[in-house]
């Protein structure tokens, strides 16, 4: 019970939406020849990007690196694949990311970590 009103809170402020591809094989029609192409296995999924900055300093006496870290909150029954790419759309633009790593998963949401998508690997 618990659990389902703080999903209902965390979901209450998703403001995107997410399309997911993933690249996967495909074999030509009467053709053994194998590609691969960008496939959309989920569509217009309910999300929010959370935005943040990290600092690096080392001893070279350089100034502080600062970068930004993208994460994507998503109901937790989403599979997202580590390299998938995530189209995002909200907030009057639509972003391509990718997937960087295994997403954290709790009963309420789960938390992915993205980077810009610049090309499949």
């Amino acid at each position: 019970m618990v659990t389902h009103a703080a999903r209902l809170a965390i979901e209450s402020l998703y403001d995107c939406t997410a399309d997911v591809y993933e690249y996967r094989p495909q074999k030509g029609s009467g053709s053994s020849i194998t590609t691969y192409c960008e496939t959309l296995v989920y569509t217009a999924i309910p999300c929010r990007l959370s935005f943040g900055s990290t600092s690096s300093t080392d001893n070279s006496g350089e100034a502080a690196k600062i970068q930004q870290t993208v994460k994507l909150f998503i109901a937790p029954e989403i599979n997202i694949l580590a390299g998938s790419k995530i189209v995002v759309t909200g907030r009057e633009q639509s972003t391509a990311y990718c997937c960087s790593g295994k997403p954290a998963r709790y009963d309420t949401h789960q938390e992915i970590t993205l980077d810009l998508f610049e090309r499949w690997a």
